[in-house]
């Protein structure tokens, strides 16, 4: 074979591209992280030939330590799925303490016969069934067809092509599907097949896709789609709903053209629990078609594509996104529990270890946990997620968030959050954090750039809402932050951050008795909540109640004995307000130290006015590398 020549490796049903790294499984493709097949490569690549374990790590992650766990863990998936036996034995041999042997006979084929790199998205049996049919009954069909036609029950129109009037479909909105189950505990199967639908949609670079936040507010609504379509601004909405009985699952999809209120294709589908992520995969790739949007050959790929999980972690991952969405901190660490739980049934399941990173790192922001234990963990989990699987967009947004909190490697960070929203340009925490970033660094119109694009793909969050009124904050242009912060409490008049924000602005406005009542409400609603007591602590010292300003350190210092955990940042805050700044200073050293958040506030944020004239302060921002 002359090395310009390609060698496909087949065994049993399978076949491997070592080049591109592709496996199928009677022609299509099967989905497993990037590093098991790798592992697959080396071992079928020695077919029949003992493989060191030394020598199987050194060629998966070359020049990179890596425990042998890690090395374990693709195996097991390997395993998995190669269950069934060749002549009774095994794929994969073990060799104790010395390492593997691929066993299976292994059939080697050169030159064009592997597969394409990337296959074209295959369409959906039609509804009608194309087949060879006598003139006579075309015929009927056709009357058939005319008759139902007149009677407007269906419109049937040939695949592919568009109906009369047909217009272009840019962005779209897949609302919550319907549980028909009869049991509320459902709710988080439905919930959790419409969040995978929009992330397989949101990968499209050609197409808008509407955040689950935004669609959520939206579930039971008796509204008519042309309304929610006005009020997302998108071209077309997918709706439909699910029901379960036993092991089945039978899922009704429709897509919409939302302006027209005209249905453009419906289907149902059904499937048992264990074949859940290929039913996912069929609905996506019939909207994708209908919607007509152009997909690149990796996009191509993923949509022909089904992760193999194991149906069981899975569902625990499912049911950790519907408690992880609500966002108490009950239903926080309910989830956590059940992402451990799908790790542990099963330890490639990438989506898990993701979910995991990004809950751990949602959770600096409050300040109400310990940074470098949470940071830590968060990035433990964002590395073996990108172990698995370095197309996920998320664990690259949790590094590119590590990055800038622990590292200060802004260059890092800035290329991590490029790289998330290009897996997924759809995925709002991205533009969010990144817009958070930016506005650090005085990068204001960068900034507000990023944080409009969240907006867009989640208008109906009032925290994307009021992230803009944060960025025009740091921005110092109050009176449009109070704007933003109002329009973010027309969509819910509890929110706290939005309360939070507008409080802010009217103190630097110097309406300290609208600050005062922003800051009561908000701790009304969020009781205890550290940001909150340290913003009202510090305008309690400005207005000189230095009692109750005391009272405020007092209370953050019997929190903080209680959960080990001293939120410094806030009680500089209470020391600037009470004008004892070089206590502040030692405080936002300590802080600093810690590698919170906090540091990166120092540079814009307005309540650190006094201070910016002292040295030590200068020390704080340079360290932090905010002025580069």
């Amino acid at each position: 074979m002359s090395r310009s020549e390609k060698v496909i490796y087949e065994f049993g049903p399978f076949r491997i591209d070592p080049v591109q790294h592709l496996l199928f499984r009677n022609g299509s493709v099967i989905s497993l992280p990037p590093k098991t097949v790798e592992t697959l490569v080396v071992l079928v690549e020695n077919h029949g030939r003992l493989v060191e374990k030394e020598r199987l790590m050194e060629a998966v992650w070359p020049d990179t330590f890596v425990e042998e766990a890690n090395l374990t863990v693709h195996i097991s998936a390997l395993r998995r799925l190669f269950r069934d036996e060749v002549n009774g034995e095994p794929y994969i041999e073990t060799v104790p303490r010395r390492g593997y042997r691929f066993v299976a006979p292994v059939e080697e084929r050169f030159g064009a016969e592997s597969e394409p790199a990337a296959a074209p998205v295959p369409s959906l049996p039609p509804s009608v069934p194309e087949r060879r049919i006598s003139a006579h009954k075309l015929l009927v069909g056709a009357l058939c067809a005319l008759a139902l036609l007149s009677l407007g029950w269906f419109f049937i129109r040939k695949r592919g092509e568009p109906t009369p009037g047909f217009r272009k479909i840019h962005s779209v909105a897949v609302l919550p599907l319907q549980n028909l189950s009869g049991d509320p505990g459902q709710d988080y199967l439905a919930d959790g097949l419409t969040e995978a639908l929009l992330t397989d949609l949101a990968q499209i670079h050609s197409l808008r896709v509407i955040s689950r936040t935004s669609v959520m507010t939206y579930k039971g609504t008796k509204k008519k789609l042309p309304d929610i379509a006005r009020e997302l601004d998108v071209d077309a909405v997918v709706e439909g709903s699910l029901a379960r009985s036993g092991d089945r699952v039978q899922v009704f999809a429709q897509l919409v053209d939302a302006h027209k209120d005209a249905h453009l294709w419906a289907q149902t589908y059904q499937a048992s629990l264990r074949d859940l992520l290929s039913l996912e995969n069929r609905v996506a790739q019939a909207i994708v078609q209908e919607v007509g949007a152009v997909l690149t050959p990796d996009e191509k790929l993923r949509l022909t594509t089904v992760r193999l999980v194991s149906p069981e972690s899975h569902d625990a991952y499912m049911q950790g996104r519907y408690l992880w969405n609500k966002r108490t901190p009950e239903t926080l660490r309910k989830s956590m529990d059940l992402f451990e739980s799908a790790i542990r049934l099963d330890p490639s399941s990438a989506e898990a270890y993701s979910a995991m990173a990004t809950a751990y790192v949602s959770m600096l922001g409050s300040d109400q946990f310990p940074p470098r234990e949470t940071e830590a963990k968060a990035r433990v989990s964002a590395e073996k997620a990108l172990a698995l699987d370095d197309t996920i967009a998320e664990p690259h947004a949790v590094f590119a968030i590590l990055k800038a909190v622990q590292e200060y490697d802004w260059k890092t960070s800035d290329a991590e959050f490029e790289r998330a929203e290009e897996l997924d340009p759809s995925y709002v925490v991205a533009h969010h954090w990144h817009a958070f970033m930016l506005a650090s660094r005085g990068l204001n119109e960068e900034a507000y750039a990023e944080i409009q694009k969240a907006h867009e793909l989640d208008p109906r969050n009032p925290g994307e809402t009021t992230a803009i009124a944060f960025v025009l904050y740091w921005a110092r242009k109050y009176d449009a932050c109070i704007n933003a912060a109002n329009q973010a409490l027309e969509l819910a008049s509890e929110y706290y951050f939005a309360l939070e924000a507008r409080g802010e602005c009217q103190e630097q406005l110097k309406r300290y008795d609208a600050a005062l009542a922003d800051y009561e409400h908000a701790l009304r609603v969020s009781p205890r909540n550290n940001g909150g007591v340290g913003r009202l602590g510090h305008l309690y010292g400005v207005l000189g109640q230095k009692s109750k300003a005391r009272g405020e350190l007092a209370d953050i210092a019997a929190g903080a004995a209680k959960s080990s955990y001293v939120p410094v940042w806030q009680e500089a805050l209470i020391c600037i307000g009470l004008g004892e700044q070089q206590r502040a200073l030692d405080l936002l050293e300590q802080d600093q130290e810690l590698r919170t958040t906090g540091s990166l506030m120092l540079r814009d944020d307005a309540i650190f006015d006094g201070l910016r004239s002292e040295t030590r302060f200068v020390t704080l921002v340079k360290r932090a590398h905010l002025d580069e």
